[in-house]
Order: C-alpha cells, then structure tokens, then sequence
C-alpha cells in the first residue's frame, strides 16, 4: 500500500517543477505591475499602483495554478466529479496560507530573533515555499482515493 503522502523517487523533479512555476509567477506579478503602471493606471498615482499590484497578484496566482495543474501536477488524476473551479479555490486558500506563513516567519525572524530582514525574507519564503508545496500535493491536487470495491476482490 503505497501513502499519497510520503513523498516517492519522482517528489525531487516535481518540487523543481513547483520552484520554475513558482519563479515564472515572480515574472508574471512584475511585468503584469509594470505594464498595468505605466501603461493603465500610472495616471491614478498611489491608487493606480495599488490596483497594478493587486492585478499582479491575482494574474499571478492564476497563471501558477494553470501551469501547477498542466505540467507539476499532471500526473494526478483528477477526482470523479471534482470541478475546476473548486482546484483554482482551493488552490488559492493553500496560496495565501503560504504567504501568511511566510509573513509571520519573517516578522518573527527579525523580531524575535534579530535576523537581518533581508535574510528573515529569504526564511520566510523557504518556509511558504515548502508549505505551498506540501498543501499543494495533499490538498489542492490530491491522489483521489481508490474505491474500496475496486481493491476488494
């Protein structure tokens, strides 16, 4: 009986995977801020970059969650009658979860510990990160469980 939860000899090259997606969306969260700035909303100052920023995270996060589900994930099928767009919330949830993760470690570094902020960021993301990724296997783009009727014979 093999547990969805311990990782297997292909977990290494998926984790790679789930790091070059996730550096994909650092591209995509500037370019997405700096086109909507300085081509849309730079006229609006301090409330346009808000919005450039919020339109960054958002196109962001979609497009991990596509390139998540076509190339990291692939593998996984899907459950019977599981919708799309119950993954991308999902997906979602365990993302900000990860980035309050990374918040509060990284306070907590430079607070607590006296962790120059600049390596506090780089703890924090390390911790998001891995969170990220675990939630993502166990949760987002789960193994669905084998019906027992199948295994019963």
């Amino acid at each position: 009986m093999r547990f969805q939860h311990f990782p297997s000899w292909a977990e290494p090259k998926r984790f790679l995977r789930f790091g070059l997606v996730g550096t994909s969306g650092v591209i995509v969260n500037g370019l997405v801020v700096w086109a909507s700035t300085e081509l849309l909303l730079g006229r609006f100052g301090a409330f346009g970059l808000r919005i450039a920023f919020a339109l960054g995270v958002v196109i962001s996060v979609f497009s991990n969650f596509l390139l998540n589900e076509a190339w990291t994930f692939r593998d996984r099928p899907r459950r019977r009658g599981q919708r799309w767009i119950a993954r991308l919330g999902r997906y979602c949830l365990a993302a900000f979860g990860g980035a309050m993760l990374q918040l509060i470690v990284s306070v907590l570094c430079t607070e607590k510990l006296g962790v120059p902020y600049l390596w506090a960021t780089l703890v924090g993301v390390a911790a998001g990160t891995i969170c990220n990724y675990l939630s993502m296997r166990t949760w987002v783009f789960t193994i669905p469980a084998t019906d027992s009727s199948d295994t019963a014979g």
